[in-house]
Order: C-alpha cells, then sequence, then structure tokens
C-alpha cells in the first residue's frame, strides 16, 4: 500500500518544497562573495581575504514577496508588489550598490546594521567624526536622547572584527534619508529611513555597501575616492586657480572682531604680533556709540595681506520696522510674502523666535526682476571686502515650503542654496565661508565655521542656556561669545573627547574646505577644554577661531601668539595636502597621530604620561622632508 502511493507522496513533498523555497543570491566581486536574501535584505559576505564571514545587514522585516527575480553573480533584479518598489543590486570592486524605484510614498526602513556580535563600532560622520564602541553606556544613554544624526557627509560605518571597516553610502544630495541609532541588549546599531515622496517626485534611493580597509578613516577615504572618481570633489588648489584670495586662507587664523576691535587700533597690534595670515570677519550692523567697520579699516587689513568679510544670511526675514539685524531687513515685501509657509498655511518662525525662515524659491523665482540677492551682497560689499560669510546655506536644516506662491522640496531648497553660494564665490570672486559646510557645499565654499565640532546635538541645548552660555548682549561685546562657560561633561565626552572623535571631515576635505569650530565655541569660550580643544585641532591642522576685541586680545596675547607660531607655518605648507592617515599609538587611544600627504606629521599626547619626547598635554609636528620637529603644549594661563 505505502509503495503505491509513495510516488505521489513524493510529488507532493518536492510541491511544497519548492513553494516554501527561500531565493538567495549570490554575487561575487573582488572584496567577497556576497549573499543576499531578497525578502528580508540581509547580507552577508565572504572577504577574499581569508577573514571570517561577515553579516552586513540584518532582518528588520520581510519587506514583500518576490516577483521577477533575475541574477547572475554580478547583477541582481527583482520587484515588491506590494511595496511597488524595483530593485536592483550591481556589483563593483569594492562591494555592492542597491538602487530602489518607486512611486509608491512610503518610509523604506533599510539598511539594518550593526547589532551582530561582530560589529565592534559605529564610525559616525556627525560632525567632525566619532568612533563610537557599541556597547558604551555613556553613549547608549546619549543616543537614547539623541537618536536622530545629523551627518555631515553621507555615509557611515560599521567597525567589525579583525580590523574590518564597511562603509554606507548614499547620495550626495540625498535629501530624504535619515539615519537614526537603535539599541537591542545592550548593543547600539544604526538604520537608514528613506522617503520616498510624491512631492520630491520618487528620487531613486542608491546605497553602497563598501569594504574600505583597515584603519578607523577608512570609510571616510573611501567616500572621498568616490567623489573624485565621479569629478565631485573640489580642492582648494583648483579653488586657488579661480580665486587667488582662497590662497590667503593657508596658514590663516580665523578672528571675529568685536566693539573696539573694529578700530584701526586692533590691526596695529596683530601686526606688532607679527601676524601675517588671517581672515577676520565681523558682523556689519552698525551699533550706535560704539566703533563699526569702515573703508580705511578694510583696506588696511587686506594691504597686511589678510581676508576680511561681513557675516550675513539669507535665511531670516522680518518686520522692517521691527526688525533687530542688517541681514534680515529686506526691500519688496519680501516680509511676509517670501516666508516658508507650513503645511497649514502658517508661517514658519525663523530661529530663536525672530521673524520667520526666508524661503529660497521665493528669492529664487523673484531675483530676475528685483536683484534681492545680488543687491544685498553690493550692500554688504559696498566698502570693499574680498570674503563673506554667509551663515546657514551650508548646514541644515533643508527647507519644505507649502506656499502656494512659492512651492519648495528640500532637494529644490539644496539646489536654490548651491546656485547662489556659487554666484557669491565664482561671479564675485570672494573667498565664500559658511556654516558647517555639508558634504554637497564643497564646490561653492572655500571654509566654514563649525565641522570641526562632534555631535552637534549637545551643543544645541547649551546654547538654548542663556543664563550660563550667554545671549546677544550687549552687542559690542555678546555674552554668548565672550562670557566664560563652565561647560557639562555631556558636552566634552560627545563632542571633545579624543577617545571617541576621529577626523572623517578632514579625511575627505582638509584640502577642499577650510575647517574650523563654532564662533560661539572659539578658544577662549570654555576654560576647561581649552588643551584638549586645541591638540585636537592641530591634530587635524585645522585654524583656531578667536573672538576678540582689544581687551580680550591683549589679556591673551601669549597665548595668541603661540599657537599662532605653532599652527600657521603648519598650515602654510599642509593646507593643500590630504589627510591621509589617522592612528592610535596606545590602546586608550590618548596618544594619536595623522599625516598629511607625505610631508607632516603630528602626534598628539592627550594623557597625563610622556609619550616618547611629547610631554602631556603636547603635540610635536615631525617634517618627513628633514626630520625636524616642533613642539607645542597649548598653555593660557
Amino acid at each position: 500500500m505505502i509503495n503505491k502511493f509513495w510516488p505521489i507522496f513524493l510529488g507532493l513533498l518536492l510541491t511544497v518544497s519548492l513553494g516554501f523555497a527561500k531565493e538567495i543570491i549570490i554575487l561575487k566581486t573582488k572584496a567577497g562573495e556576497f549573499t543576499i536574501d531578497p525578502e528580508t535584505l540581509v547580507i552577508s559576505v565572504v572577504p577574499t581575504d581569508d577573514k571570517a564571514a561577515i553579516s552586513l545587514t540584518q532582518k528588520g522585516q520581510i519587506f514583500d514577496q518576490i516577483k521577477d527575480l533575475t541574477f547572475d553573480n554580478k547583477i541582481a533584479q527583482w520587484f515588491y508588489p506590494h511595496l511597488k518598489m524595483h530593485v536592483k543590486v550591481t556589483t563593483d570592486e569594492q562591494g555592492l550598490k542597491f538602487c530602489f524605484k518607486t512611486d509608491k510614498e512610503q518610509i523604506f526602513r533599510w539598511p539594518i546594521a550593526g547589532s551582530t556580535p561582530q560589529a565592534q563600532a559605529l564610525v559616525l560622520p556627525d560632525g567632525e567624526g566619532l568612533y563610537i564602541p557599541n556597547h558604551d553606556s555613556f553613549w547608549r544613554k546619549e543616543f537614547k536622547k539623541y537618536p536622530n544624526l545629523s551627518l555631515s557627509i553621507p555615509f557611515w560605518g560599521i567597525a567589525y572584527s579583525d580590523e574590518v571597516y564597511i562603509s554606507y553610502i548614499w547620495g550626495d544630495q540625498d535629501v530624504d534619508t535619515d539615519t537614526q541609532v537603535y539599541e537591542k541588549q545592550g548593543q547600539i546599531y544604526l538604520l537608514n529611513e528613506h522617503h520616498f515622496l510624491k512631492r520630491s517626485h520618487f528620487p531613486d534611493y542608491t546605497l553602497l555597501i563598501h569594504f574600505t580597509g583597515d584603519t578607523p578613516i577608512s570609510p571616510a577615504l573611501d567616500y572621498r575616492n568616490l567623489l573624485m572618481n565621479e569629478n565631485k570633489f573640489f580642492s582648494l588648489k583648483k579653488k586657488i586657480l579661480e580665486n587667488a584670495n582662497v590662497n590667503k586662507l593657508l596658514g590663516a587664523i580665523h578672528i571675529w572682531i568685536w566693539g573696539d576691535g573694529k578700530s584701526l587700533t586692533m590691526l596695529d597690534e596683530l601686526e606688532q604680533l607679527g601676524i601675517k595670515h588671517a581672515l577676520i570677519n565681523y558682523d556689519a550692523s552698525p551699533v550706535q556709540d560704539s566703533v563699526n567697520i569702515e573703508k580705511e579699516f578694510i583696506y588696511k587689513a587686506e594691504g597686511m595681506g589678510y581676508l576680511i568679510g561681513p557675516y550675513d544670511s539669507f535665511d531670516n526675514a522680518q518686520n522692517p520696522k521691527t526688525s533687530d539685524s542688517i541681514t534680515s531687513t529686506w526691500p519688496n515685501r519680501l516680509w511676509p510674502e517670501a516666508c516658508i509657509r507650513n503645511a497649514n498655511g502658517s508661517l514658519l518662525t525663523g530661529f530663536a523666535n525672530r521673524g520667520c525662515y526666508l524661503s529660497s524659491e521665493a528669492l529664487r523665482l523673484r531675483e530676475s526682476k528685483e536683484k534681492n540677492i545680488a543687491n544685498q551682497i553690493e550692500k554688504m560689499l559696498s566698502k570693499g571686502d574680498n570674503a563673506l560669510f554667509l551663515d546657514c546655506d551650508a548646514a541644515y536644516p533643508l527647507y519644505d515650503d507649502y506656499s502656494k506662491y512659492h512651492p519648495m522640496t528640500r532637494k529644490q531648497d539644496l539646489s536654490n542654496r548651491l546656485e547662489r553660494m556659487r554666484f557669491i564665490c565664482n561671479t564675485q570672486k570672494l573667498v565664500l565661508g559658511s556654516e558647517t559646510g555639508l558634504a554637497w557645499a564643497n564646490s561653492a565654499i572655500a571654509y566654514n565655521n563649525g565641522a570641526f565640532l562632534a555631535f552637534p546635538e549637545s551643543f544645541w541645548p547649551a546654547l538654548r542656556d542663556k543664563k550660563h552660555f550667554g545671549g546677544k548682549w550687549p552687542s559690542t561685546v555678546p555674552k554668548v561669545l565672550f562670557q566664560s562657560y563652565n561647560v557639562p561633561n555631556e558636552l566634552i565626552y560627545t563632542s571633545y573627547n579624543p577617545v571617541y572623535r576621529l577626523p572623517l571631515y578632514e579625511a575627505v576635505f582638509h584640502d577642499s574646505v577650510v575647517t574650523t569650530d563654532r564662533w560661539e565655541l572659539n578658544e577662549l569660550k570654555i576654560p576647561a577644554i581649552r588643551k584638549t580643544k586645541a591638540l585636537l585641532q592641530n591634530l587635524y591642522n585645522v585654524p583656531p577661531v578667536w573672538v576678540l576685541d582689544l581687551k580680550t586680545l591683549k589679556k591673551n596675547k601669549k597665548y595668541f601668539v603661540d599657537y599662532y607660531d605653532f599652527f600657521s607655518p603648519l598650515h602654510q605648507m599642509a593646507g593643500l595636502e590630504a589627510l591621509t592617515t589617522f592612528d592610535w599609538l596606545t590602546e586608550d587611544h590618548l596618544v594619536q597621530q595623522t599625516q598629511l600627504g607625505n610631508r607632516l606629521i603630528l602626534t598628539a599626547n592627550f594623557s597625563n604620561r610622556s609619550y616618547e619626547d611629547i610631554r602631556p598635554n603636547c603635540i610635536r609636528a615631525e617634517w618627513k622632508e628633514d626630520g625636524s620637529t616642533t613642539l607645542f603644549c597649548p598653555n593660557n594661563k
């Protein structure tokens, strides 16, 4: 009886097995053999260098059933019918490229990475850069408060066992992808959320998964190579060829002047101190009963070889009758006609509850007739400046505008900002700086203010604490810039602890955009971190930011000159070099080393013990050409 029905039973068993069989894709690259489950997008790889297999992405959900699957060992394609999404995977020498296409509004949560035992740490370009062990108790608490990251460059990395670093990279102008940090069983990991939106016209979501190297800055170097291969990297050398004044950034310390710092006496003081390379920025708003910048100051500063330029912003508009700044006072009824509108039609209130956020699309649409931007620039530069600091344009956030007269997506906002920044640097031939310096702005700006700050999420609450951090008054010496700040440990650990920091932004952009810290976090603002901050800045070969009036300069004269004498010659010679290597020389990560091109090695000792000939809290510069060295031990007593 059994023999009689055995063929039927086998046939049913085979049918059921085939019905539940899981389609698995295998793609081969020089980096390794990748296995992909298309239902869940779980990916593993067996590296070609005989290292252990790695789980690159983890299961979050079954996305959909699989239709129209085709693949060979180099390419795979399929369709998610319920998501109405086409998926294509291709290979390159370092890994995989995913492309997702759909015309259905949805939030697509992928990839999930870093939650396996093999994952050791997160590599995050959140500001300058962070290396975060994924069981670190401090950061687990911190990410519960601030799970949403503000990445200055569109990638993140995971450090796996055996010093394997994998990068996860998306489009350089992808404004619809956000990254969050989650925790599972005491381990933090990363997740991207991509928003497919009708009003954004459903741009593709592309993501690269790359083997990058065996050092913590390898993911950044991989991103830099990607930009260069796509002709999207704009070097300082190229910018100097287009505007010779950009060369004056080399070796320049960055100074914001206030009060009597705007007098010719300040320039006399700087000259007597031997300061030959400087960028001076200033607030151009006229101040009654105080010193204001005049043409004579501009001409003298430029004659000394300095860059000088005012602060400007196209981000804010206020009622002209009550406006508190010349940069927020616009003609042609831009207030309130050009204000960004929320989805409910209300005005989007401006920063610090001042006026409204000004729509870049409204400005663009009106420019050919009204010349609001061109006239604003002409007004701000009427005294002959050779530089300009344009706040906000190269920074988060980007905006949606729901106005029926000037509707705008975040992608359009980005394009508008790039267009006007390029107008300033290319047409007006100004040395342009902007806030933060997000990666997509590297073609337009020559310097930034703020990219050096790591994990800015913890900075904003400190800035809002006006009692302790300081406010904008008095206008001649605003406390927000001049008042010493007794910083909470949270800000020290997240933003300035050398154990956690990485020079990721510099590994990508050191020879493209000159980076500094925020002016609110200038060299004298936080006494508790003054030495550490100076070591980090010099290790990355980035300029200090000083906020000065005459009294402040005279009080801190020795430290000001000592800092300049160490930094300026190094940056003059190495400012056009790429930051090529970064190493921890001790297990506690408190002795660190960078190299710039094939010229300069910088070694910083953040510990309380000597390392070789480097005393505690000192940094050594060594020129590879002749082996000569210089030591700097920051001290401001």
